[in-house]
């Protein structure tokens, strides 16, 4: 797999930066993981793995490359507290939350009869 950086844009107001990546990977082997892509990306721009996110992945169909959109923060606190929950999930960088079970509840009619809904 080889790696370009194609754009750098800060935002000192959040305090982070918008990096965009255009990677490459071999066409006999799958679209590389997000996993694969958060260490390609700390290992060649020595970036702490905690702060940074990986926004977007894109792929072109039938080409062998992907354009991936990066956020990278200060801080590992700046990164919780501004990107949403989702992405961290996405990451895998933490657990999906399970939803509530609704509870059942019954209802009665005009005629008196229990209605389940």
């Amino acid at each position: 797999m080889q790696i370009k950086l194609i754009e750098k844009k800060e935002q000192p107001l959040l305090k982070r930066k918008i990096m965009k990546f255009k990677v490459e990977f071999d066409s006999k082997k799958s679209t590389p993981k997000r996993e694969e892509l958060r260490k390609l990306i700390a290992d060649e721009f020595k970036l702490n793995p905690e702060t940074f996110i990986i926004k977007k992945a894109g792929q072109v169909f039938g080409k062998t490359e992907l354009n991936l959109i990066v956020n990278v923060y200060e801080s590992k606190e700046l990164l919780e507290k501004t990107e949403s929950y989702y992405l961290f999930v996405r990451d895998k960088l933490k657990p999906k939350k399970e939803k509530k079970k609704k509870k059942k509840f019954r209802t009665k009619t005009k005629s008196g009869k229990v209605k389940k809904k």
